[in-house]
């Protein structure tokens, strides 16, 4: 159960025992900056201007970014944080884990060691791939791979059981692409298409480096596999849905399905012995790749294994690998320009480490009293949500009482995780790669070993970012320590800037959970109710798609509709908490009104200079509209803001009545 305090109270209790300082261990000033406004632009006629025009002119994107926002600033400040706890962990290591984080650190920064090492720790593995002389050799080959934690081909991993979660099962799932989404293999749009021509390029350009005779010839050949794996693969859009990941199978009856996979065998390499089902929802991949498995010529096979081997490591060996990891990676999919190398290994340490490094974290920027805050703040959001859901005259009864037992039911993890699960882990490296490999196997080995016991908490996010997680297999919102500082959240602090900053964004997170078109908790309603909550905010699609971004290109009002819903509802949650935690009765500051306060905090938040690249990149496959847009898209249909700010009927920041999306 969460304990729930009033502000107010909290903080006399930490006055009284003394620890005042520990309520705020901020990155940066909650105060609102009125130089960073645009006083010529009125609030009603382009919000977002008005609220960060002179910020805007005065920051323009720097050097190895595609776009920057202030939530940049605020990730900057936050990386500074976690240097100064790496720093600790070199000066004075608490314990074994502490070294070993200190040492891949200081490895990941030695680029002149890197580059010495080159392709020492990859070889054993294309050695391996080279020795391949028929097809009985794939199984144990790729359960090798996967055993060292390089889950070439598909994935195979552990999570809690579904029906019931009170078990962790083994889940093998599709995968096997370089590109993010199958729909870049099968597409044939101008977009696609060069895209594709640039991951072949990327694919030869890995093959040559590590020279090989003939790496266009591979390249093809890489190209031509991959494209027959996309077209057996499931969709985005059907992977959104859990259900669609989930089939509990006799491991005899996938070992007489597919035995060119030697599904046993394969388990045994990950340390699974006796386990008698898994997960295999899949079977259209596996189907596939077990017939490929004698089908397909070797040396087809060798050219996939050995560039997915190249692939894993590029970004953990010499810069020539790197640079065309990040030219593809970042550059062409991204629009952005590779990151300084503290970055980049504070990154990777993030991928490997990040629940050691994040219970660091939390430990020491969301101490006890802070966080006993921030759940009683959550849990005030969560109480107008709920309200929002019962009073929903729309919903079906039986739907609504769903949806209300699940609001309940909402497992809360606040700051980071309570604890890790490397013991006394102690590393064994000489180089990064080896060090990255080291990390990669241990975590293998580690999530393999609680198949059959009972799931303890893992965060699928790290505990210093700024964006909360729902995860559905286990109903429980994750809350980051990153959120939670000032200026984003301040116990006992401004309520207006808190509940416009971390309260609409954790709110916009409850409602991407229980979104009824498109949210993981949608399946608990009618296709009634559902038809009825998409018709109150189709309007939406059209007011999106009308927003002219970068000259005759438009914001894709369809494929954005889901992230604007979750934005305007965020807001609307957000503010009526902030209603019911006395925002009517909060002073003006430098006389701005508390409610006005509330909505220059969202823009804040928001605002973020583009390059022309990366926006349009961004329009072309972004599910989340430009900065711009998130702002005086959803502002408009709020009653709440045009009273505060005074807008006209007519004005470009109010829609009439009729107009308005009515989310709840």
């Amino acid at each position: 159960m969460s304990l729930s305090i009033p502000l107010n109270s909290l903080r006399l209790l930490c006055v009284a025992a003394g620890l005042a300082v520990l309520v705020a261990p901020a990155y940066g000033s909650a105060a609102l900056d009125a130089s960073q406004r645009d006083a010529s632009i009125a609030a009603c006629m382009d919000f977002y201007q008005h609220a960060n025009g002179s910020w805007l002119s005065a920051s323009p994107v720097p050097a190895g970014y595609g776009s920057f926002g202030y939530t940049d600033e605020l990730r900057a400040a936050v990386g500074e944080q976690q240097r100064a706890l790496l720093k600790g962990f070199a000066d004075a290591p608490a314990d074994a884990l502490d070294t070993a984080i200190a040492r891949v650190y200081a490895l990941g920064l030695d680029e002149a060691g890197i580059e010495s090492a080159g392709l020492k720790d990859a070889q054993p593995f294309l050695t391996r791939i080279d020795a391949i002389s028929k097809p009985k050799d794939l199984a144990p080959t790729l359960a090798e791979l996967h055993r060292w934690g390089a889950p070439i081909l598909f994935g195979f991993s552990a999570a809690a059981d579904l029906e019931p979660p009170q078990q962790v099962i083994a889940y093998a799932n599709q995968g096997g692409l370089g590109l993010p989404d199958r729909d870049y293999y099968l597409r044939e749009d101008a977009p696609v298409l060069e895209l594709r021509r640039a991951y072949r390029a990327y694919v030869e350009r890995l093959l040559a480096l590590a020279g090989r005779a003939e790496p266009g010839a591979e390249a093809d050949r890489v190209l031509a596999f991959e494209t027959e794996l996309a077209r057996v693969s499931l969709s985005l859009e059907q992977l959104r849905e859990p259900r669609n990941s989930y089939r509990p199978t006799a491991l005899r009856e996938l070992e007489r399905r597919h035995p060119n996979l030697r599904w046993k065998d394969y388990l045994r390499a990950q340390g699974l012995r006796g386990i008698k089902s898994f997960s295999l929802a899949h079977l259209t991949f596996f189907d596939a790749v077990n017939a490929r498995m004698e089908s397909t010529p070797l040396p087809d096979w060798q050219a996939y294994l050995r560039f997915h081997v190249l692939h894993a490591a590029a970004p953990f060996i010499g810069q020539a690998f790197v640079s065309a990891h990040d030219d593809l990676f970042l550059s062409t999919l991204a629009g952005q320009q590779p990151p300084a190398r503290d970055r980049r290994v504070l990154g990777h340490l993030q991928s490997f480490l990040g629940d050691a490094l994040g219970q660091r974290y939390a430990r020491q920027f969301l101490p006890p009293v802070r966080r006993e805050s921030a759940l009683g703040f959550i849990e005030s959001i969560r109480a107008q949500f709920r309200a929002a859901v019962e009073g929903a005259s729309w919903l079906e009864a039986e739907g609504r009482t769903a949806l209300l037992t699940d609001i309940d039911a909402l497992t809360l993890a606040v700051g980071g995780p309570a604890d890790t699960a490397w013991g006394d882990f102690e590393l064994e490296a000489d180089s990064y790669a080896s060090a990255v490999l080291a990390l990669a196997r241990f975590r293998h080995a580690s999530d393999m070993a609680t198949v059959g016991k009972a799931p303890t908490p893992r965060w699928p996010i790290a505990p210093s970012s700024l964006q909360p997680s729902y995860d559905a297999s286990s109903h429980t919102l994750y809350v980051p320590a990153g959120l939670l500082q000032s200026p984003l959240f301040e116990p006992g602090g401004d309520i207006a800037l808190n509940h416009g900053g971390a309260g609409a964004v954790i709110a916009r997170s409850l409602m991407a959970a229980f979104d009824p078109a498109s949210g993981a908790r949608r399946g608990q309603l009618s296709e009634a109710s559902r038809e009825a909550f998409a018709a109150r905010s189709r309007g939406l699609v059209a007011q999106y798609g009308g927003f002219a971004a970068l000259g005759p290109l438009t914001v894709n009002g369809a494929a954005t509709w889901s992230e604007n819903v979750a934005d305007l509802a965020g807001l609307q949650t957000a503010y009526t908490a902030f209603m019911a935690a006395g925002g009517e009765q909060a002073e003006s500051v430098d006389g701005v009104t508390s409610a006005q306060r509330f909505f220059y905090a969202w823009a804040r938040l928001l605002r973020r200079n583009y390059l022309d690249e990366a926006l349009r990149l961004q329009l072309a496959s972004d599910t989340r509209a430009p900065a711009k847009y998130r702002v005086n898209g959803p502002l408009p249909h709020l009653s709440a803001f045009t009273s505060a700010f005074a807008c006209a009927a007519n004005s470009p920041m109010s829609l009439p009545e009729p107009a308005r999306a009515l989310i709840w």
